[in-house]
């Protein structure tokens, strides 16, 4: 049962935690998926590249256990986001990626409801404050809908397990085909697994982002 009448009684300021890196252009920001925490991406964060600076970032609404970016309702066969939180957590994300003072574009990645954050605050920004965007387990969002040709050349590692029950498989194609729309360059991967990272994602998602390394772009100062 959702309690998103009262959700904006729950909103607290992003807290995040830093895996630093050795490199100070490569930034990656984590979600976390519902009912967790900052904490649980940075379990992710310690396996990755040692090249990247992590920042793992906890959702601003408290939820029944942990903490959650947006409230679901769940049919027993549907997810049904509520959009309008999707959109007030990315417009805090996108203020929290301004507030950062980097040089370079962040990536963006998440895993679960993480994803579904990451996706959204990409249709948001477009190509302007991000340098690529990892959607671990998730699904696509109401701002992906009408995304053609805005995401041109951004690269995005989507990865999905073909036994995730949580959020089926369907939804990681749905989400591939979403940003391959916005003409994304989109790498896209299943696993024969349920919902849940396993090490062969983590290395495969190494490999993509030591292809990134050298892609990232420099941001363009904002007026």
């Amino acid at each position: 049962m959702s309690n998103a009448s009262n959700h904006q009684n729950r909103v607290m300021a992003l807290v995040s935690r830093t895996r630093p890196g050795a490199d100070p252009n490569l930034h990656m920001i984590l979600l976390h998926g519902l009912g967790s925490d900052e904490l649980d991406m940075y379990g992710l964060a310690e396996t990755l590249s040692k090249e990247w600076n992590i920042h793992c970032l906890r959702a601003p609404i408290e939820y029944v256990h942990g903490y959650a970016w947006f409230e679901i309702d769940w049919d027993g066969h549907n997810i049904m986001v509520h959009e309008d939180q999707v959109d007030t957590a990315a417009e805090q994300l996108e203020a929290w990626i301004d507030a950062m003072h980097v040089q370079c574009k962040p990536v963006i990645g998440g895993f679960s409801q993480g994803a579904i954050m990451s996706a959204a605050v990409a249709a948001r920004v477009k190509r302007e404050k991000i340098g690529g965007v990892v959607c671990l387990s998730g699904a696509p969002c109401n701002a992906l809908e009408g995304i053609q040709g805005a995401l041109a050349g951004l690269p995005v590692f989507i990865a999905h397990g073909i036994q995730d029950d949580v959020i089926h498989p369907t939804y990681g194609t749905n989400l591939r085909d979403r940003f391959e729309e916005g003409h994304a360059l989109v790498e896209y991967t299943e696993y024969d697994h349920g919902h849940h990272i396993t090490m062969e994602q983590v290395a495969d998602l190494n490999r993509w982002l030591a292809k990134q390394e050298n892609l990232i772009s420099p941001l363009v100062p904002q007026d």
